[in-house]
Order: structure tokens, then C-alpha cells, then sequence
């Protein structure tokens, strides 16, 4: 769903500025590294794999919901504050 709506942003007119452009660039391999990370997570739990796996897939959560932070915090930085449009 996000990285659909990444894309929507990116094609639109309002984000023009090389700053903007830059955070929507984050952002879109942010949302990429959480969705492969999540998608790790997921494949580990379909295989029932929980107490051989635990660490693995604490780690993945931990690791995709970090690249989301990391996404909405560009937005605050570096530049002038904005809202995230995501």
C-alpha cells in the first residue's frame, strides 16, 4: 500500500523541491527494506518456526519498523519541518 502510494507522490506535482524529492527518495527505500523485512518475518512464521527462529524475526521487525521511523523522521530534518505525506 505505501509503496503504491510513494509512487503516486513522486509522479504529483506538489513535491518538486530537491528536498522534497530527496525525502520521497528515503522514503521509497525505507518502505522497501520494511516490506522485505516484514516479508521475511512472515515466511519464517508460515513455516512454524517461532522458538528456532525468535531472534530472527524480532530482528526483522525491529529492522523494518526502524527503516519506517527513519522514513518519517526525514521529514523534520535536514530542511524545513514538514508533515510526512505518507
Amino acid at each position: 500500500m505505501e509503496l503504491k502510494k510513494i509512487n503516486n507522490i513522486r509522479l504529483g506535482d506538489r513535491y518538486k523541491v530537491p528536498t522534497e524529492k530527496r525525502r520521497i527518495d528515503v522514503c521509497d527505500n525505507k518502505y522497501n527494506l520494511a516490506v522485505s523485512s516484514f516479508e521475511k518475518v512472515r515466511k519464517l512464521a508460515q513455516n512454524n518456526t517461532f522458538a528456532k527462529n525468535r531472534m530472527e524475526m524480532y530482528n526483522g521487525i525491529q529492522t523494518g519498523l526502524e527503516a519506517v521511523r527513519q522514513c518519517e523522521d526525514g521529514w523534520i530534518k535536514d530542511g524545513p519541518k514538514q508533515q510526512s505525506p505518507l
